[in-house]
């Protein structure tokens, strides 16, 4: 087995192809959280952004 960089990528390719990680529920279910709170926060962010800064501005 090759060493360095490039082993590391040929441990990760091989170990794919033998338990087909991408395919399994929980690896499915963790990428659709992560980008579920990515889509949150931007969310929460335009929406700060849009309403509590103009109200902050006119209570001032």
């Amino acid at each position: 087995m090759p060493h360095g960089i490039s082993g590391t990528f040929h441990f990760m390719i091989v170990f794919q192809a033998e338990h087909n990680i991408l395919m399994h529920p929980f690896n499915m279910l963790g990428f659709a959280g992560n980008l579920f709170f990515i889509l949150l926060s931007g969310v929460t962010f335009f929406w700060k952004r849009l309403l509590c800064f103009p109200l902050k501005e006119l209570w001032a």
